[in-house]
């Protein structure tokens, strides 16, 4: 039943989904065509140079000729893409940022379609439990991460059979099937951000800000180098080419942290009730949870636009201060509005 009610959203998520990744690959192949057209003065120019200085014509400290050139310099595959050498990293086209964040309104829309619409209620009322609906809300999580993958099949189906052999001369499947499982693993990580964020608390607008904070708080924590400097020193190297150089060792832990996460939901959904508010009526779970999405979503850029100016540096300091001076305003927050709860209740 829940299935035949929400279908519509699904298949119409799965769709944009698929949309987003034909799109991005005509684009793509577009860019690369656009790239291989040179005017005729262009051409003209380019040979003219080649006649009078053939030496600066080299691939790999050899002359070549200027067809083999052009060919060398229109690759669409980096012949060291995803290998690190000295701090530098050649980085191919990288996850579309569409797909998390149809992700994230797909988590959002699981945590508030069934309390908005009382569906949940009216299936808990026929006798369904928590856990059958956690289950079903599951296997339409599969359904869309399932669609990224064939997304993602598609987009670089599209990209090898457009772009002549010629130019993917350094074409490696093996790191394609990795930065594929990488862009999966994180899709399934905004999505489950999304959904516990939602579960959180009960206004869609809150939901939506806090795990949009959330999400971009750690992405700058999984592509920066300030965290991994403050953890393991200044030799280390960036966090970002760590990523793609090692993309399965950051998929596992993204998917660790994912999993993880989901145990947070099915915690969440268990104890659910239709008439509870922020900071009223709520488990201690769900409230730590909010004012800890809060002071690390809401801290992360309270401290980058108002404290970074005054403490400069690579290490996140601005941030951790930023976080701990948001944690110490909602607490106190909280002691004053229970603080009032006690006193009106006295007075009753």
């Amino acid at each position: 039943m829940w299935w035949s009610q929400s279908w519509r959203w699904v298949i119409g998520l799965m769709a944009v989904l698929i949309v987003i990744g034909m799109g991005a690959a005509v684009k793509t192949t577009q860019g690369h065509q656009q790239g291989l057209q040179q005017t005729s003065r262009m051409k003209v120019d380019q040979a003219s140079d080649y006649r009078k200085h053939p030496e600066n014509y080299q691939l790999h400290g050899h002359q070549v000729t200027l067809a083999e050139y052009n060919t060398e310099q229109y690759q669409f595959f980096s012949k060291d893409q995803f290998k690190v050498h000295d701090y530098e990293v050649r980085i191919g086209v990288t996850g579309n940022n569409w797909y998390y964040l149809i992700m994230m309104i797909a988590g959002l829309v699981f945590a508030f379609w069934g309390r908005r619409t009382h569906y949940a209620e009216f299936m808990l009322g026929l006798g369904a439990t928590r856990n059958q609906l956690f289950l079903v809300q599951l296997g339409q999580t599969l359904a869309l991460i399932l669609t990224v993958a064939v997304a993602q099949l598609s987009y670089w189906g599209w990209i090898i059979a457009v772009i002549p052999a010629k130019y993917q001369a350094y074409r490696n499947l093996a790191v394609l099937f990795g930065s594929n499982v990488a862009i999966v693993t994180i899709s399934f990580g905004v999505l489950v951000l999304g959904w516990f964020v939602g579960l959180l608390n009960n206004r869609f607008w809150l939901a939506a800000i806090l795990s949009g904070l959330a999400w971009r708080f750690l992405e700058g924590v999984g592509s920066e180098s300030g965290y991994a400097m403050l953890l393991f020193g200044n030799d280390v190297l960036p966090v970002g080419f760590w990523f793609y150089a090692h993309y399965y060792v950051a998929s596992s832990l993204v998917l660790g942290l994912a999993v993880l996460v989901c145990g947070a939901i099915w915690q969440l959904q268990r104890t659910w009730s239709a008439e509870s508010t922020p900071f009223s009526g709520e488990t201690l779970f769900r409230k730590v949870g909010l004012i800890g999405v809060i002071t690390v979503a809401g801290g992360a850029i309270l401290g980058d636009i108002f404290l970074q100016p005054f403490i400069p540096g690579v290490l996140p300091w601005f941030e951790i201060l930023g976080m701990a001076i948001l944690l110490v305003v909602l607490l106190l927050g909280l002691t004053v509005q229970k603080q009032r709860l006690k006193g009106v209740q006295h007075g009753a």
